[in-house]
């Protein structure tokens, strides 16, 4: 079986077919004794398939197909949005969907469209849980911010800039901590306004715990502070360091699009043998 290694704007994926049995027991006998979590950290963590997540295509009784995603650490998330685009072209492009599909994630149902081999766009899920003009002020932090679930939580805060984006990190890897955003946590993202149709954003990752190239559902989220800040606009472009996105926003569904594109492929017979201390 062949893993593809896939970025959508600089967010990194491995992805494995799984709709064929056949190629579903080849992957737990590569790694015996391990769970799709499991084996989705040692894929991501695997030098010859190091990536910010993993993802498996699997048959789905009602849509197209049904996916399970995974960050680096293998804890499983709800949505990923550059996962989703570049899931929308993986399918297109192992002959299981035209372009195109309809497919299952633990956030709903997720419509791709492949609309150029550079250029793929997604319906994200409605978003849900929206407090906005919130602030934390303990002996830890003071910060504004707005709270969207986008697929997944996130805390999205207006910076004037990201010249020198580590100096944003101690206030996103405090946020992490568990006493903020419970149950779950949530993914700490930064804006920064360019005009009113134009913004920047980076997200600090859960599951991966650090700044990312690229976060589609973070992009979605601070695309929303930004519109709730500047009325009758729509659309928003969204620069992250990976590349430049899209937020749309039609008949109450966030879309999503930008490029998709392969990094490279390697057999499944590569990787046995690898440990988890690998």
């Amino acid at each position: 079986m062949t893993l593809k290694i896939m970025s959508g704007t600089g967010n990194t994926f491995v992805f494995a077919n799984l709709m064929d049995e056949k190629n579903k027991e080849e992957l737990l006998s590569c790694f015996p004794k391990k769970n799709f979590s499991m084996i989705a950290q040692l894929l991501c963590q695997h030098p010859l398939t190091e990536t910010d997540g993993a993802v498996f295509i699997t048959p789905s009784q009602k849509y197209d197909f049904n996916w399970l995603f995974y960050n680096n650490d293998g804890s499983e998330a709800e949505m990923c949005g550059n996962a989703a685009r570049c899931a929308t072209l993986f399918a297109h492009d192992e002959d299981i969907v035209k372009n195109h599909c309809e497919f299952e994630t633990l956030a709903g149902t997720i419509i791709g469209e492949v609309i150029s081999k550079k250029e793929v766009r997604v319906r994200m899920p409605q978003l849900k849980d929206i407090n906005m003009a919130q602030v934390i002020n303990d002996d830890r932090v003071f910060t504004k911010y707005d709270f969207v679930d986008s697929g997944v939580p996130h805390c999205v805060i207006k910076v004037n800039s990201f010249e020198n984006l580590e100096e944003h990190r101690p206030l996103a890897e405090q946020l992490r901590k568990p006493k903020y955003f419970k149950p779950k946590g949530a993914n700490i993202t930064f804006r920064v306004p360019i005009n009113k149709e134009h913004i920047e954003s980076v997200t600090f990752e859960r599951g991966v715990e650090d700044f990312t190239e690229a976060c589609g559902t973070g992009a979605v989220a601070a695309a929303y502070a930004h519109i709730n800040e500047n009325k009758n606009i729509s659309r928003v472009q969204v620069s992250v360091p990976g590349g430049e996105l899209y937020v749309e926003f039609k008949e109450n569904f966030p879309y999503l699009g930008g490029a998709v594109n392969y990094l490279g492929e390697i057999q499944l017979e590569e990787l046995k043998g690898a440990k988890e201390d690998e």
